[in-house]
């Protein structure tokens, strides 16, 4: 769907994913790249800067909000329209996102939304890795998911590493938690460990389906077998910390390359020689011991 109307007399044209200031005419172009997070976003926060500054007045800023507010009623396009989740909604609540019970409607529908497609998945020796995700050296991931949000979960490698779980604790609705620090926690055949949180922010939502079946974990991480949703509190800054793209690539190679060595070094080459990517790990090769593997993997020790 495009949309095109004249703005300061020049022709805009609206796209998919454009940003608020280029819907309200402030901006010739600009597309958005943080899924509506204006909270946290820096392009958001110059602009209401410099219209601050050139307005020449202290302590008056301007914000998308005030912008949209002087447009025509037809023309304030609601966000979910913009990102196309729906094919026309005009907002008639002053942009306060967070007070609106149809923002909350879809919001609830995409947190829940079973499965999540993954794109671009690169394979590496047997594990998957999607493209859009970003990966913290402890084997979680996040997802960067509609309005800004996060999804968390195991990676493939982690989740074929210990197998077969028969328990996992996901933080609860409301609770903060903290990037580098306990995120969940895992349990199989008496043995326990915990996973580190690749991301700082509050719990939004909780997969209750995976945390039940603990084998949807196993089989599918990346589309049903996620944890949680966050609100992230420094997104961006912690998203630098963690792998994407290529990095990603990269990493997983010399965490497999590790893995290998380890299991040749407690049972032999032959063991390691027809690859490491089974479902089960643990299940297969108990005699590495669960705690040397998650502890040099996890980094929960």
């Amino acid at each position: 769907m495009a949309q095109s109307r004249k703005a300061k007399g020049k022709q805009l044209v609206v796209e998919k994913r454009p940003c608020i200031w280029m819907t309200a005419g402030v901006v010739n172009f600009k597309l958005c790249d943080m899924n509506y997070d204006c909270i946290n976003c820096r392009f958001d926060k110059g602009m209401g800067k410099k219209i601050s500054e050139e307005s020449h007045l202290e302590g008056v800023g301007v914000n998308w909000r005030k912008v949209f507010n002087e447009l025509p009623p037809e023309k304030r396009y609601c966000r979910h329209m913009l990102n196309h989740h729906v094919g026309y909604k005009v907002c008639g609540n002053s942009f306060m996102c967070h007070k609106c019970e149809f923002d909350q409607m879809i919001e609830d529908e995409m947190a829940t939304l079973d499965p999540v497609i993954p794109r671009g998945v690169r394979m590496i020796e047997g594990f998957s890795y999607p493209d859009t995700y970003y990966f913290h050296r402890g084997h979680g991931y996040a997802m960067v998911d509609y309005g800004g949000r996060i999804r968390v979960g195991f990676d493939d490698f982690s989740t074929r590493l210990v197998g077969l779980l028969d328990k996992v604790e996901a933080p609860m609705l409301g609770e903060t938690v903290h990037v580098n620090e306990t995120g969940w926690s895992l349990a199989r055949e008496g043995h326990h460990a915990e996973m580190l949180s690749p991301i700082e922010g509050v719990v939004t939502a909780v997969n209750y389906k995976a945390l039940k079946n603990p084998e949807m974990v196993n089989i599918s991480p990346y589309e049903t077998g996620w944890l949680y949703m966050m609100e992230p509190l420094h997104m961006k800054n912690d998203l630098k910390n963690l792998f994407y793209g290529d990095e990603t690539l990269s990493w997983a190679r010399m965490e497999i390359s590790r893995l290998r060595d380890i299991v040749t070094e407690e049972i032999g080459p032959t063991a390691s020689a027809g690859g490491m990517a089974t479902r089960d790990i643990y299940g297969e090769l108990p005699e590495v011991g669960w705690n040397r593997l998650t502890n040099v993997f996890l980094l929960t020790a």
